[in-house]
């Protein structure tokens, strides 16, 4: 299930997808776009663990990539654009420039689906 998609769907929630590996300036707008909403906000993180299968060192480096092969998407709805009659979808991903296939190698989670 999509939380973020679900969340939109109400029309009145501020959400955001963001990865702070992948780009730091786009987490920090859409905290600070939460926190000024007058309304509910939810921010969801791509957020490493040991399960994933991989260094955790490289833990930022990993959201970089599934956020350029097209993994997690970064984006945010806010709801004030509506209001003003602009677009309240804004995508903040760059087009994809890696392959999934790529991005799932580093990854145990994925490996092991490949057997």
């Amino acid at each position: 299930k999509d939380m973020a998609l679900q969340a939109i769907a109400y029309g009145s929630v501020y959400v955001a997808r963001v990865a702070l590996g992948a780009d730091p300036q786009q987490t920090l707008r859409a905290f600070r776009e939460a926190e000024a909403y007058p309304g509910p906000s939810l921010i969801i993180a791509y957020s490493h663990c040991i399960a994933h299968g991989y260094d955790l060192r490289n833990g930022l480096d990993q959201q970089y990539k599934a956020v350029h092969c097209g993994h997690w998407p970064l984006m945010r709805y806010n709801p004030v654009l509506a209001d003003e009659g602009r677009n309240p979808f804004l995508l903040d991903s760059p087009k994809p420039d890696e392959t999934w296939r790529e991005y799932t190698k580093l990854e145990l989670r994925y490996r092991m689906l490949q057997k």
